[in-house]
């Protein structure tokens, strides 16, 4: 199997078609352009069709082995995980300012230059 299955240009009409079509509707409601004739709202990830969160396949159909994704539901991994991004962010924020405050420390030991005017 070829790692490139489509072309630029079809990939890019049908990543439009699955954020505009009423196929893939948010879990808030059906917006977007109407389905095509005999095609319905896809199963989300929870196994709900039109549940707003969706697994899709190269051809934009509904994937996902439901026996893993339902073990990940019953451990409240989505919970886990958002918990553990949040966390990298804030230790990512204090890393930040800390490496911010050691080089303002460090600059500020600097006398500054003969003749240097603050712009």
């Amino acid at each position: 199997m070829s790692p490139w299955i489509l072309n630029v240009q079809e990939s890019g009409e049908r990543h439009l078609f699955q954020m505009l079509s009423q196929c893939y509707p948010s879990n808030r409601g059906s917006v977007g352009l109407p389905a095509p004739k005999g095609m319905t709202a896809f199963k989300g990830m929870n196994g709900q069709p039109g549940s707003g969160a969706y697994l899709l396949d190269w051809d934009g159909k509904s994937c996902g082995d439901e026996k893993v994704l339902s073990k990940y539901r019953a451990l409240d991994m989505g919970r886990v995980v958002w918990n553990h991004t949040l966390q990298m962010f804030a230790q990512a924020e204090e890393k930040v300012r800390r490496d911010s405050a050691a080089l303002e420390a460090h600059y500020a030991s600097i006398p500054d230059p003969v003749g240097w005017r603050a712009g």
